[in-house]
């Protein structure tokens, strides 16, 4: 290998520690192949390589040395000696950033910005700070810092250039840090830490320090670049003190310790990263990132540093990185991404892909479209790579979400094909498209292309505004190929045809666990297989959740159940949400957080339609499940008219059963002028199909569901509701949302609830329980307990009995905040819990809160007020649940003799205290005292109800029951039959009603020796009552008596045996 000649190098690239120069050897192009001879005396060893059509030289420190100014300048000095023909020097590394918030602007310096030394005013570039003298004002640096040589004027040129797209100079030299991110050094790589674990602290005075709060910076803006002088010292200056003394009166903007013994030997450039604060907090973890940042804004500055004449040819290793273009070989790569290693392959994707895009010789383009973090950009990658196993396939990545990223790329496609670095705007994009068309085989990734105005979709007649259409310089031909991704479906039948877009939507199960346990780096256990499912379906299967709940885990060492439960906390769910891991395939300037990755989508929204914005953030506060489509319109409406629709007057008297009550607001009387301002269906279904195309709402589709009903990704809602939440005007934004939600919800809950409405009832259901945890929000605590009453008392009627209890919890915390204990509608709620609780089964908590009730009602209302009888009623029957027949019958002929008094004897209230005492005297046996009543109410409740009322068809099976228990079985089989087709038709087959009316049925056979006809309905019967009102529930337990009767009766003793002993099963459980 034949020695390198110091002659042929004019740059010397000094980075004094490891990691510094580690970064700046993966800058290179080039490396240039072997070693320059060293003698007696010669104490360094360098490297050599180009850059920007410079030969270049990397110094830095021997392993061990100590550095400093000191170890500097011996470096410097040897560097001058052995390459005669340096023409600049560039010092790049790290160093103690010296935030000023104080200052107007903020000088808000953060880890992982970029430090340039430049003059400020009377301040040198570089201030020796330990070079000066102690006066009476403080330190003074000798002359203001100037005894250090100059910067080359080229140099500072080139600075100056770079400096004038401030703040946008980051395009310039981001890229080149894209390329060196995820390459490995000693402990790891060059990745972000991320803004979370930046903390800056201020001194408070006897070695106090406080953390200083400051906002996170969108990743658009994660870095910025400091213009001005540099501290130099042989140490670093560990006095507070100090340290703000020469920020504030020399503008000092970091410290570092090198530059001070170069400059006067190489006249360097300074440019460092921001690696801690120079206080007693600094450590080792962000000098990667720190030292890839400035290498690669040094880099930046070597590009604008053209060279006259061509650099001297040297021997030369292969590239760092994919260098190719249509001089070096015959395809080119500019992928911004390392390949994905834990990719998880996506088969009914890839194979969609492959389809539309096959390696053809034919021009072709096809869009994956979907929502934010549905996997869209690493489907593409994966197909970019394999497109790379074809040697003559060129392929190109294109950022596509603005003008600027798209420019900044072609930019760097420029640079890879040979192009004129002269090139500019439309002229530069014109002639890539034009080299790219040129190529034998190409394929071009235009990624993240959400804003599809800035490519001629949807512009008017005068697209002045949305400046040039970018379409135009996508490459055309008779070769190629172009993929898109979007979050937009209109890309499908206007970038590309109908038929060539792709929808990315979740992954499978089998796809999402692989995901989980790859990013986590470890096997699940078999323990965890639940709770990895529930973790899944929490996260909707969207990959970018997926991806970031296993990296928080890996790195937090959680378990998934430890994560499970906090993202179930409400409290902790934001906070675990919001994180944004760092992910090497993604934009650094792209936020990793699940709550932050849909803001661009609803910004596009925002400005296309605030009625669409609104929508959005309105559904926010629904279920995000079978969202009705009238539930959508309904928003609509209020929002167009700008004002609120109403509360529902939901006050209620005690013992007035009616509440129906109407809006505080008349909505059928609107005004000519309301109505004006009303969206039409036909707008409205524009705004819902515009939330479709950025998959906000997926149309669901159900057979025999004429309705249009919508569902929302969880997570999205839940991000929605978070910038909500975080924004300054609260009120305008999610409480507005929250209360409109309401009211809606509020209008659209039926009044009633007969067959005929239980349909609308459960459209709404959801929606109307979800309204409670909002509550609080907008102060409509009193209206909501209102609406929750309404669907408890929907959820009585049809005997739901599990799903009854939480909303009645919640009317009741509701109406005990806002209205106090004594309340009656608190009252009301406890009653209305205490009915749930016996319906359950769960008997004496029933007893304790009907105790209670009565005491209170008997303390506010009265002892005859219909509310306080009604109690007594209730607290009979719990007794009578627990066999207790002596105390109920003495309660319910209370009640039936104070509601003749109050009500009347036709009243229907009236009607039920004689059911159930006629009741009581059936279980004690005194069956002939109980036919004459149950025959009394059957005649009443005909005559005042009507022969289908619920409470009539429950007196002829009280009757029917009664017979049955006087051994009457065939007169109490035909009236069973009877009822059971009644209610079936009117309550439904799952309605604990009707499901009693098949036992009892069944019973009656049984009793008849008709045993199989018996047990086909039993059976039924018991996996009803399982589904409906659970294992434990005593009406279940029934049931499986009932069975293990009927098998001992056909002498199938073991199977009977079975049930006991699963029976004693659960009681011990």
């Amino acid at each position: 290998m034949s020695p390198l000649d110091p002659k042929n190098y004019t740059v010397a690239w000094i980075a004094p520690l490891e990691i510094e120069a580690r970064a700046a050897l993966y800058m290179l192009d080039e490396r240039h192949q072997g070693r320059f001879a060293v003698s007696r005396g010669d104490d360094y060893i360098f490297h050599a390589g180009s850059m920007c059509g410079h030969n270049i030289i990397i110094a830095t420190l021997p392993a061990g040395q100590e550095y400093g100014t000191g170890s500097a300048a011996a470096l410097a000095s040897q560097v001058k000696k052995f390459f005669p023909n340096l023409w600049f020097g560039l010092l790049v590394g790290v160093a103690a950033g010296l935030p000023d918030l104080s200052r107007t602007p903020a000088r808000d310096i953060r880890l992982g910005d970029v430090l340039v030394g430049l003059p400020e005013g009377e301040s040198a570039g570089l201030i020796a700070y330990e070079l000066g003298k102690e006066t009476e004002d403080g330190f003074q640096p000798l002359h203001f810092g100037h005894v250090l040589a100059t910067t080359e004027p080229i140099v500072r040129a080139a600075i100056g250039s770079i400096k004038l797209e401030a703040p946008n100079e980051t395009g310039l030299f981001l890229p080149y840090y894209e390329t060196i991110r995820d390459k490995e050094h000693a402990t790891g790589t060059f990745a972000d830490p991320g803004q979370e674990q930046d903390t800056l602290y201020w001194a408070t005075g006897n070695e106090a320090e406080t953390p200083v709060q400051r906002e996170r910076r969108p990743e658009s803006r994660r870095t910025r670049v400091w213009y001005g002088p540099i501290g130099s010292g042989e140490k670093l200056l560990k006095n507070a003190q100090k340290r703000n003394e020469l920020r504030d009166r020399y503008g000092v903007i970091g410290l570092e310790m090198e530059a001070a013994g170069t400059m006067n030997r190489i006249p360097v450039g300074v440019i460092r990263g921001v690696c801690d604060y120079g206080d007693r907090h600094k450590n080792k973890e962000w000098q990667p990132y720190a030292a890839a940042m400035a290498a690669a804004y040094t880099k930046a500055v070597l590009h604008e540093i053209t060279p006259a004449a061509r650099e001297a040819q040297v021997p030369r290793d292969g590239p760092t990185e994919p260098k190719d273009s249509p001089q070096q070989s015959q395809a080119c790569r500019v992928i911004h991404f390392p390949r994905n290693d834990d990719f998880v392959q996506r088969s009914a994707f890839s194979e969609q892909i492959e389809k539309l895009l096959p390696s053809s010789t034919e021009y072709q383009s096809a869009a994956l479209w979907g929502l934010g973090g549905s996997g869209k950009t690493q489907l593409a990658l994966d197909y970019a790579y394999c497109r790379c196993s074809d040697r003559t396939c060129s392929v190109f990545w294109v950022h596509a979400d603005s003008e600027a990223s798209f420019a900044q790329d072609y930019k760097w496609i420029a640079r890879k094909l040979g192009l004129p670095d002269a090139l500019e705007g439309e002229k530069l994009l014109s002639a890539v498209r034009s080299q790219i068309e040129t190529l034998p085989q190409w394929v071009l990734v235009l990624d993240n292309a959400d804003d599809l105005a800035l490519f001629g979709v949807g512009r008017g007649p005068s697209a002045a505004e949305f400046g040039p259409d970018l379409s135009d310089y996508i490459p055309r031909g008779t070769v190629g190929t172009v993929l898109w991704t979007s979050r937009d479906q209109w890309i499908a039948g206007s970038l590309v045809g109908p038929r060539r877009g792709i929808h990315v939507a979740r992954m499978t199960n089998s796809e999402a666990e692989m995901l989980l346990e790859t990013i986590r780096d470890l096997e699940a256990e078999e323990d965890e297989v639940n709770d990895i499912s529930r973790l899944l379906a929490e996260l909707e299967w969207l990959p970018l959740a997926i991806s970031q709940a296993a990296t928080y885990m890996r790195r937090t060492r959680l378990s998934i159940a430890e994560y499970l439960g906090k993202i179930q906390e409400r409290k902790k769910r934001w906070e675990v949400l919001r994180k944004s891991e760092h992910d090497r395939h993604r934009r650094p300037q792209a936020s990793n957080s699940v709550l932050e990755t849909w803001n661009i989508s609803v910004e596009y929204i925002r400005q296309e339609s605030e009625m669409a914005y609104d929508i959005l953030n309105v559904l926010a506060f629904v279920d995000n499940l079978n969202i009705p489509f009238q539930m959508i319109a309904e928003a609509a409406q209020v929002i167009s008219r700008g004002r609120s629709i109403g509360y529902r007057e939901t006050s209620e008297s005690e013992g007035n059963s009616d509440n129906s009550g109407d809006s505080a607001t008349d909505n059928s009387s609107s005004s000519a002028s309301d109505r004006e301002d009303e969206e039409s269906e036909e707008e409205i279904v524009d705004v819902v199909t515009r939330l479709e195309e950025f998959s906000f709402l997926t149309l669901r589709i159900e057979a025999g569901n004429p309705g249009r009903a919508y569902d929302m990704h969880k997570l999205v809602q839940e991000a929605i509701s978070y910038n909500l939440h975080i924004r300054k005007d609260k009120h305008l934004g999610e409480v507005r949302s929250a209360t409109i939600a309401f009211q809606v919800t509020d209008k659209l809950f039926p009044d009633e609830w007969e067959r005929e409405t239980w349909k609308k009832c459960e459209n709404y259901l959801i929606h109307a329980q979800r309204a409670g945890e909002w509550a609080g929000l907008h102060g409509g605590e009193v209206v909501v307990s209102g609406l929750l009453s309404r669907v408890s008392e929907y959820l009585y009627d049809r005997g739901r009995w599990r799903e009854r209890e939480p909303v009645d919890l919640i009317a009741l915390g509701l109406r005990r905040k806002a209205l106090g204990e004594k309340d009656p509608e608190t009252i009301r709620s406890m009653a209305s819990l205490a009915v749930t609780y016996n319906g359950q089964g769960r008997y004496d908590e029933a007893e304790k809160i009907c105790t209670e009730t009565l005491q209170l009602r008997r303390e506010v209302l009265g002892e005859k007020h219909p509310a306080t009888i009604r109690s007594m009623a209730e607290l009979a029957a719990t007794y009578d649940k627990q066999g207790r027949y002596s105390e109920t019958e003495e309660i319910y002929t209370e009640v039936l003799q104070l509601q003749r008094e109050v009500l009347g004897k036709k009243h229907p209230d009236t009607l039920w205290s004689m059911a159930d005492l006629a009741a009581t005297y059936y279980k004690q046996r005194r069956y002939n005292e109980n036919e004459k009543i149950d025959v009394e109410i059957l005649q009443l409740r005909r005559e005042v109800l009507g022969k289908k009322h619920p409470d009539t068809i429950r007196s002829i099976s009280n009757l029917a029951t009664t017979y049955y228990a006087q051994g009457r079985y065939s007169e109490a089989e035909k009236i069973y039959t009877e009822v059971l087709q009644l209610r079936g038709k009117g309550l439904g087959k799952k309605h604990p009603d009707t499901i009693k009316s098949m036992a009892n049925l069944a019973g009656t056979y049984s009793r008849q020796g008709r045993y199989s006809e018996a047990e086909k309905i039993m059976v039924e019967a018991l996996q009803l009552r399982r589904e409906v009102l659970g294992k434990k529930h005593p009406d279940t337990i029934k049931s499986m008596k009932d069975i293990a009767k009927t098998y001992r009766a056909q002498n199938r003793l073991e199977e009977a045996e079975d049930i006991d002993l699963a029976i004693a099963k659960l009681s011990l459980d």
